[in-house]
């Protein structure tokens, strides 16, 4: 240990942080928050490598740092940390006092759109899994169970990824939606099974994640009590456990052989798994900050939404491709997007003052998403409350730019079209929340 830079103020930082959310909050603290997800994917991708590296069991990567390296990763991540930390305490007080709106749904309106969404999903993963390999039965069935064999052949795929990925969050907030408007009947667990199954199918590791996510999610929209502080911090005890469990189970499964068969090997396997913390002091050592590349990342943005079969010759969009790739991951596949962070976009695009600005843009967005989690006043912000749920991590670990606004944009403007006419149940019951809770608002315990 004393062979690196001082670093436990930052995860104890971070535990502080889940508390306080919890206490300032009361009644509006929700378990699987959008401020909980940010902290979680923090800490996978920095904090838990590092800590596991000095503490448990070392990382070839981290091993090849310096000690002047590692000082430059934790002074950004300082920077990067505190400032979001110091606006976020402040925010969570204004959360404290929105009253809170769950959504209500139409049972009929769920249920025809549910049908046709489900459709939609099955017609594009089928189309997912056969392009580019002939639509050969066997080969899809391989491709479904063994995906990460078929990465080379996504290029030129992207339209139908996109309205798959519309799709399958989609359909995964509607099944949902039915487990808890029908009260939980069996016909509708199996339902949410079913599609929860369905959407692993020829996808990565996050989509083994995603059905929990949004299950929690769009309980806490839907269902959401408010709870005295005993139960809620038994329900956040669960809801980890479970999540870890969940994370284990995706490495176990779609992990490297010989890396997998184990619950230490996947454990292992999932701490070593994030690369960020080892490049991001080469990328802030190799790359400085240059004011062409913000253009240049508005540019690759804009483009990457284009389709090949438009422009054939269209370039790896992003910063990654444009910079990172060839320095420093030449041995990926062309379609590869991760394994950059977040950290070191800021500072590629705005140099010594990326942190901290990513810290405001981080905590605004923290903010503003868990405001529409409290009061979804209308279901495209319920939608895009459980997407940026779903995509915390993935932001955490490649950035605002290049692929990433591409595809949020399309699933955006995907889920507007999707709930659009969707109404809510019973406006006086609402009401009838609404005045329950202006009463007691700031009543001890709540």
């Amino acid at each position: 240990m004393s062979d690196y830079p001082f670093f436990l103020d930052i995860p104890i930082a971070l535990l502080v942080m889940l508390a306080m959310e919890l206490l300032i909050l009361g009644r509006n603290y929700r378990v699987f928050s959008p401020m909980t997800l940010f902290l979680g994917a923090f800490g996978m991708l920095y904090v838990g490598p590092y800590l596991g590296h000095m503490y448990w069991e070392p990382i070839y990567r981290l091993s090849l740092l310096k000690t002047e390296q590692f000082s430059l990763a934790f002074w950004t991540l300082r920077k990067f940390f505190y400032t979001f930390y110091a606006i976020s305490l402040v925010l969570l007080f204004r959360q404290r006092r929105k009253i809170a709106l769950p959504i209500l749904p139409v049972p009929e309106q769920v249920q025809w759109r549910t049908k046709l969404i489900f459709f939609l999903f099955l017609a594009f993963m089928i189309i997912s899994l056969g392009a580019g390999v002939g639509f050969n039965p066997l080969t899809m069935i391989d491709r479904a169970l063994n995906p990460r064999a078929y990465t080379y052949i996504k290029e030129g795929l992207g339209p139908i990824n996109y309205l798959r990925n519309i799709f399958r969050g989609l359909i995964l907030i509607f099944a949902a939606i039915m487990v808890f408007s029908e009260n939980k009947s069996k016909k509708s667990i199996l339902f949410f099974c079913l599609v929860a199954g369905l959407t692993i199918l020829g996808a990565g590791k996050t989509a083994v994640v995603m059905p929990l996510i949004v299950l929690l999610v769009v309980w806490q929209m839907l269902k959401w009590s408010s709870a005295g502080f005993f139960k809620k911090m038994w329900h956040l005890a669960l809801t980890a456990a479970a999540a870890f469990a969940v994370v284990i189970f995706a490495f176990m499964l779609l992990g490297r052989v010989g890396e997998r068969d184990t619950f230490a090997g996947a454990t292992s396997h999932l701490y070593k798994y994030q690369k960020e913390g080892y490049y991001l002091p080469l990328v802030i050592e190799n790359f400085r900050w240059s004011p062409r590349r913000l253009p240049e990342a508005a540019y690759d943005s804009v483009i990457v939404i284009i389709p090949r079969a438009v422009w054939p010759g269209k370039p790896m969009v992003g910063l990654y491709s444009r910079y990172f790739k060839p320095a420093f991951d030449r041995e990926t596949v062309s379609y590869h997007v991760s394994t950059f962070g977040c950290l070191a976009e800021a500072h590629m695009l705005f140099g010594p003052l990326g942190p901290w600005l990513y810290g405001v843009i981080w905590a605004l967005l923290v903010y503003k998403v868990y405001g529409w989690m409290i009061r979804p006043t209308t279901w495209l912000k319920a939608f895009l409350v459980v997407t940026m749920a779903a995509w915390s991590y993935l932001l955490m670990r490649t950035g605002f730019t290049g692929t990433n606004f591409g595809v949020l944009v399309v699933v955006v403007v995907g889920g507007y079209v999707c709930t659009r006419g969707l109404d809510n149940l019973a406006p006086e019951l609402v009401q009838a929340e609404i005045d329950a809770q202006r009463r007691d608002l700031w009543s001890p315990g709540a």
